[in-house]
């Protein structure tokens, strides 16, 4: 099934993409990633006026969605291959609901995407599971930027946290980040893993004791902090072309829940330029 839609999405792009000239041809193969658990589509979403108001999952029957006008991103073909991304901006939001394939569980759980960044300055929310207006009955999984550091987070009750903080490393151009959580690692490091172009880093801080995940429900809020009209650590950029959710650990991982080789094919199966 994941083969198949993989090659579905991945047709979708080339005609889009050769519709302003710059064909794409993915590179990769990621049939055999059993962690992915949820493919949000760029290509076949919904829109509006040029803005996406539905972001539908390949692999199950539940789309992001926006239905106020003045909050949804923008389909936007990045510059370089003509890929399909979402722009950002402002009090821009997208809200998944939360189930088993968009979350993933309490004890393994995470999401891997392309982003680029306006700017490498503020705080600004990639996908975010915490208790803010349109969001979730309290915090589970975040990943977000801070000034030029990115931030993992995690809660195994809803309230403490405890956070995965890179270097300073945020730049303006396009990064595949991932937020990996495995409940059964033997240290918080092995628990929590943020991933920058598929390599492991950061350093890990906070009160909470790390266990399984908190169980949220409500909805995961992309792009934004807040489903609001006020924003909250808006993203101002793009992500795109997929946001692939994890529910599971892949037979060969060693650290989070991807082995290196299948964090490296998702990334590069449908890399924006």
């Amino acid at each position: 099934m994941l083969a198949d839609l993989s090659r579905a999405s991945a047709h979708a792009r080339w005609e889009m993409a050769a519709a302003v000239g710059a064909p794409f041809v993915p590179t990769t193969d990621i049939s055999g990633i059993t962690a992915i658990s949820a493919i949000l589509d760029v290509a076949t979403a919904t829109l509006v006026s040029g803005d996406i108001s539905s972001l539908p999952d390949l692999l199950n029957s539940n789309p992001a969605v926006q239905t106020v006008s003045g909050r949804r991103p923008t389909l936007e073909l990045s510059a370089g291959n003509g890929l399909p991304c979402m722009r950002f901006a402002t009090n821009d939001a997208l809200s998944w609901p939360i189930t088993a394939q968009s979350a993933g569980g309490t004890s393994q759980a995470g999401w891997g995407l392309w982003v680029k960044f306006d700017t490498a300055s503020g705080s600004r929310t990639l996908v975010n599971i915490t208790n803010q207006t349109g969001g979730a009955t309290g915090t589970k999984l975040r990943i977000r930027s801070n000034s030029l550091t990115m931030q993992a987070t995690a809660s195994p009750d809803g309230t403490a946290t405890k956070t995965c903080a890179s270097g300073n490393i945020n730049d303006s151009a396009w990064h595949f980040y991932t937020i990996e959580y495995d409940s059964t690692a033997g240290t918080d490091a092995g628990k929590l893993v943020l991933t920058v172009d598929g390599v492991s880093l950061g350093s890990i801080s906070g009160a909470a004791t790390l266990g399984t995940l908190f169980a949220a429900t409500g909805n995961i809020t992309i792009g934004n902090g807040a489903d609001d009209v006020s924003p909250s650590s808006a993203l101002n950029g793009l992500i795109g072309p997929n946001i692939y959710a994890f529910a599971s650990k892949t037979a060969g991982a060693t650290t989070g829940l991807l082995s290196t080789a299948e964090r490296l094919a998702l990334m590069n199966f449908e890399k924006p330029t």
